[in-house]
């Protein structure tokens, strides 16, 4: 969570509730995304009623000191902690599932890069063979490979977010100087946290927390709107959830009016530009070589066919 994120009453009570039911870390087992304790439905092949099977016991939460001994807070009728082994299939399942759960966390539905901050639980529903069927040879693969396509899909039906690093930015600057500073720093979606004024001097001192892709140049701008009485000193400070939808599209009418035909809450109404975290995430996908969707076409009443000369 930002610093700039309030959290919601009862949300570190939620949190570690979900923690102790933590079965691995991830991407590459040492992320900050969470996979939860998962289930798998198994169906009886004599016809009796399916069981819930736990694939596996909450190994995160105990690596973490959230659990402290084998079974401790699971409730009755939640399995017992030899659930996954009492399955030929179960053992093999849950590391499928662990495997995809990896591959997924590790590349995000927005630019391919890794999810932050983000829990899944998964449950699958397995049919048992018919009589004379055997099992699918392929079956770990195919699990593996539906396990990462659900947690993809889970995390875009979730309206994602980007995920930022932000610098904590100090400016030493005049009092004559604090309009253009201000406005260098608001153009760069800076959050100002601080202004103080040093006593005897006259300088002030101001305190914000600036992303750090908007960071670029900063030096030289505010030269340029403070005469040279501006300077700025940037130190590492944490990462934040981007607050704007990067799939934001305005249709109702209110929506178009403010926002325009282009997008979210920082686009041009007049021009319907696209929001600042669209237009991030397409400048990433263009620099990784992977598809943009963006209209090539803007009105396809207004073209023109030229004449072909002979």
């Amino acid at each position: 969570m930002g610093a700039d994120c309030e959290p919601a009453e009862g949300a570190a009570e939620a949190a570690l509730a979900a923690l102790s039911r933590a079965w691995a870390l991830g991407p590459r087992a040492a992320g900050p995304n969470v996979l939860l304790r998962s289930w798998a439905i198994m169906g009886c092949a004599d016809g009796g009623p399916p069981r819930a099977a736990r694939l596996a016991p909450p190994h995160a939460a105990r690596a973490l000191g959230l659990v402290a001994a084998a079974g401790e807070g699971e409730g009755e009728g939640e399995g017992a902690e030899g659930d996954e082994a009492g399955h030929p299939l179960l053992a093999q399942l849950a590391a499928a599932v662990h495997n995809g759960f990896q591959l997924g966390a590790e590349r995000g539905p927005l630019c391919d890069e890794p999810a932050w901050g983000v829990a899944w639980e998964l449950l699958l529903e397995l049919r048992p063979p018919a009589a004379g069927e055997e099992a699918e040879a392929g079956l770990a693969g195919c699990v593996l490979d539906a396990a990462r396509k659900a947690v993809r899909w889970a995390l875009e039906a979730a309206a994602p977010r980007l995920a930022e690093q932000h610098y904590l930015c100090c400016v030493a600057t005049s009092a004559e100087a604090l309009g253009g500073t201000y406005a260098v720093l608001h153009r760069r979606r800076g959050r100002v946290l601080s202004e103080e004024m040093n006593e005897g001097t006259g300088a002030f001192a101001i305190r914000a927390h600036l992303p750090t892709a908007a960071a670029f140049g900063l030096a030289a701008e505010l030269r340029a709107h403070s005469a040279g009485a501006a300077a700025a000193q940037l130190l590492l400070s944490h990462w934040g959830r981007r607050a704007e939808d990067p799939r934001f599209v305005a249709t109702t009418e209110e929506e178009l009016e403010e926002w325009g035909a282009g997008g979210g809450p920082t686009a041009a109404a007049a021009g319907g530009a696209p929001s600042s975290a669209r237009a991030t995430v397409d400048a990433v996908r263009r620099r990784k070589g992977l598809p943009v969707e963006e209209k090539v076409v803007a009105c396809a009443t207004k073209q023109r066919t030229q004449a072909r000369k002979k």
